[in-house]
C-alpha cells in the first residue's frame, strides 16, 4: 500500500492469487484475497483479519457499503457486513469456459454500481445493471483493463475514454508506444474506481 501523501510504502502481505482489491467507502480499510482466503486490512491499526470468502470471480465495494459479488451467472449482492441481498442474473453459466473458473475472466462495475463490463467467449458487453439483458453496446474489442468515470457518462481504458450511450471511443493522450507492444507502457496500465479517487 502506497501512502500519496507521505510516499511512504507498506508491504501488506505476500501471497497468491488474484487479489480484487476493494477499498471500504471511509476508506479506512480495503478487502482483498490472498493464501488464506478473504482478507481485511485495517489502515490506522494495521491490523490484517482473515473473513469468510464468497464464491466468486471477484468482488466490489459500491460507494454505500454493499458487497457486489460476481458469480456463474451474474451479480450478487450481499450488506457491508455479508448478508445476502439479491442476484441479479446475467449470463448463462456454460458462456464461461473451462479454464476461466482457475484464472477468472475480465469484468468491472462502477462505484455507484450502475453499470457493468465484462468479456465472455471473446464479446465484450457494455450493460445497465439494472437492466442486463439489453447491453449498451457489445463489442469484439478487448478490455483488460479500465473503470468507470464518476459521471457515469464514460470508460476509461489505458488513454481513451468510451461514451458508455455511443461506444464511441476518444483517444485522451499521445503515447508512442499505446499502438504496439511496449513493456511497461501506458498502455498495460489498470485503473479501477475512478469515482472512489473524487
Amino acid at each position: 500500500m502506497i501512502d500519496l501523501k507521505t510516499k511512504t510504502k507498506t508491504v501488506i502481505m505476500t501471497g497468491g492469487f488474484i487479489p480484487h482489491f476493494a477499498w471500504r467507502p471511509d476508506s479506512k480499510s480495503v478487502v482483498f484475497f490472498s493464501e488464506p482466503g478473504m482478507m481485511e486490512y485495517f489502515v490506522e491499526t494495521g491490523e490484517l483479519k482473515t473473513s469468510k470468502s464468497f464464491k466468486s470471480f471477484g468482488h466490489y465495494i459500491l460507494k454505500d457499503g454493499r458487497f457486489a459479488v460476481v458469480r456463474e451467472d451474474g451479480v450478487y449482492y450481499y450488506t457491508p457486513d455479508r448478508q445476502f441481498i439479491k442476484s441479479v442474473k446475467i449470463w448463462d453459466p456454460s458462456m464461461i469456459q473451462e479454464h476461466q473458473y482457475d484464472m477468472g475472466f475480465y469484468h468491472r462495475i462502477s462505484w455507484d454500481g450502475r453499470f457493468m463490463v465484462y468479456m465472455l467467449q471473446n464479446i465484450t458487453y457494455f450493460i445497465r445493471l439494472d437492466d442486463p439483458k439489453h447491453p449498451l453496446w457489445r463489442t469484439d474489442e478487448w478490455y483488460r483493463s479500465g473503470g468507470f468515470g464518476p459521471e457515469g457518462k464514460y470508460f476509461y481504458h489505458s488513454v481513451f475514454r468510451i461514451d458508455l450511450k455511443t461506444g464511441k471511443q476518444d483517444r485522451l493522450l499521445e503515447w508512442p508506444c499505446i499502438d504496439h507492444d511496449c513493456a511497461g507502457s501506458i498502455g498495460n496500465t489498470t485503473i479501477y474506481n475512478l469515482g472512489a479517487a473524487k
